[in-house]
């Protein structure tokens, strides 16, 4: 995921009906950082890019968001995508589809 950096975005389709707010994030395993292992959460208010309902919304999250939330995030050591919401138990359904993560920026070419 280095190679993606700020031009990058995760990408979902989402729809659901919810109370409370939701969050997005990524996680770093933070192998090399200072100390033990620990994880490192980047998170995002859902709310920012779609309000969440019965019909299919298109999603997409620039990758620079996560980083100004976490700038110590190290992408490329990413090991989960996380979704959170603050509602209570039964209180709303969340669907996500097509999950992904697209860039704009030029694939870097390696050697044979």
């Amino acid at each position: 995921m280095d190679d993606y950096g700020r031009d990058g975005a995760l990408e979902f389709d989402v729809a659901g009906e919810l109370t409370g707010e939701v969050v997005v994030g990524i996680v770093d395993s933070d192998i090399d950082g200072a100390g033990p292992d620990a994880e490192l959460p980047a998170k995002v208010p859902l709310a920012r890019y779609a309000q969440p309902g019965p019909d299919w919304q298109h999603v997409s999250i620039p990758l620079g968001d996560f980083l100004d939330a976490a700038p110590d995030l190290d992408l490329g050591h990413l090991i989960k995508i996380v979704v959170e919401g603050s509602a209570e138990a039964g209180e709303g359904t969340i669907y996500l589809a097509n999950i992904r993560y697209r860039t704009t920026a030029p694939e870097k070419v390696y050697p044979p």
